[in-house]
């Protein structure tokens, strides 16, 4: 959308300019002062600049987006691609438009309008001027450009925006003081299956919407999946139980509120957040790329949304109407699933490097201090799961690395606990 703006604005601006001029006759001694020729000149040479710099803008793109996801993680590229000055500087992969698209679209219709060879009344001397300084200004844009993309592709920014929109989500899904409605039993109505009509992952749930449809209808939405979860074609994807006047166009309605698609989205979905940093953390602890400090680093974003986490209580999976009754049941990654799902990877590929064991020791400590009793149980589960582990540290009083010296080869330190 923003790129087509800026084309569209450079039309109407190139337009408008000229109208003015012909119309005003604007002269000035700071306006282009060339003949037409010379005119034609100038914007064939923007013309031809600002295309050199579309192709270059590509370029340093995909390669920036080819090394992020190899050293880093394929999922992590959503973070690009929802950048605005990304999207401000080349716009979408097709429909390249942006600043520099502009000003060529811009020189583009200035140069229809410069007419004859010798006449000053047949050039529009200030949609030329205004030419050049969309030069200027693309050249300032591509120089924040450079030094925005360096400093996206870094991974410690990567893992700082991937956290911080992660705790948007997980503070708009799991609030400090949730409303805990009844528990919903499914026996107690008959129930209509719905299938899905196409396989994709369930990457948006419009809550309100499904709950004032089954407000309407007197009846209870269960959605089978989780978002993020995959829906085969054909499987079940909510159950209607209840009976509602009109259940075909109840279902067709529903089905308008759940969205299926080929990538997980963020903007609901906390345990793709979650997803995000493991891979980050795994890829990292690759024999290929063997770099523990950036494990290191995404095991703290980790850290920040398991405290956050752990300190609220589990999300209800029934939501409640307007008439306090249940409407509809979502069901929810709680903090048990997601701390094994980042922690089964985690511990697999890392529990033999030097500083992921005591760093993964020191944030279930601290989960352990701060959770609420609904979680301990899982907490603790994994500090018996990395207390067992044959890797000491000497900063845990679980964890002692065995450190030898170089003259005799005896282990400084004592035997290991």
């Amino acid at each position: 959308m923003t790129p087509a703006l800026c084309v569209g604005a450079a039309i109407g601006l190139a337009a408008g300019l000229v109208v003015t001029n012909h119309k005003f006759n604007v002269t000035s001694p700071v306006l282009f002062q060339g003949p037409p020729s010379g005119a034609r000149t100038s914007l064939n040479s923007i013309i031809t600049a600002m295309i050199s710099l579309t192709g270059l803008v590509f370029s340093v793109t995909f390669v920036a987006l080819q090394l992020t996801a190899g050293q880093l993680s394929p999922r992590v590229l959503q973070v690009f691609l929802r950048d605005r000055i990304i999207h401000f500087t080349f716009g979408v992969f097709v429909f390249t438009f942006g600043v520099f698209v502009a000003t060529f679209v811009y020189a583009m219709v200035v140069l229809q309008t410069v007419k004859g060879s010798s006449s000053d009344a047949d050039v529009p001397r200030l949609a030329v001027s205004v030419a050049f300084l969309l030069v200027f200004a693309s050249a300032g844009v591509f120089t924040l450009y450079i030094a925005h993309v360096a400093q996206m592709m870094r991974a410690s920014t990567v893992i700082a925006e991937i956290s911080h929109e992660s705790r948007g989500v997980l503070d708009r899904i799991y609030p400090t003081d949730p409303v805990q409605p009844k528990e919903f039993d499914r026996l107690s109505a008959p129930a209509r299956v719905v299938e899905a009509s196409r396989e994709g992952l369930l990457i948006g749930v419009n809550e309100s919407g499904l709950v004032e449809l089954a407000g309407q209808a007197q009846c209870v939405i269960v959605v089978e999946h989780r978002q993020g979860d995959y829906v085969p074609e054909g499987a079940k994807l909510f159950t209607l139980h209840g009976e509602p006047d009109d259940v075909d166009h109840l279902v067709k309605r529903a089905n308008k509120q759940l969205v299926l698609g080929a990538e997980r989205a963020p903007e609901q979905d906390l345990a793709f957040g979650f997803r995000q940093l493991t891979d980050v953390a795994d890829r990292a602890l690759s024999p290929s790329t063997n770099d523990p400090t950036t494990a290191c680093r995404a095991l703290d974003a980790l850290h920040t949304l398991f405290r956050r986490l752990a300190t609220r209580p589990p999300a209800p999976e029934a939501v409640c109407g307007p008439d306090r009754a249940v409407r509809l049941v979502m069901p929810r990654y709680q903090f048990s699933d997601l701390l094994d799902m980042t922690m089964t990877e985690v511990w697999h590929y890392g529990s033999d490097e030097v500083q992921v064991p005591e760093r993964v020791a020191r944030m279930l400590d601290d989960l352990a201090e701060v959770a609420r009793p609904e979680h301990q149980e899982a907490v603790k589960r994994w500090i018996d799961v990395v207390g067992a582990s044959p890797r000491w540290s000497p900063l845990s009083p679980r964890f002692r690395v065995p450190l030898f010296c170089a003259k005799d080869h005896q282990p400084f330190g004592g035997a290991p606990r």
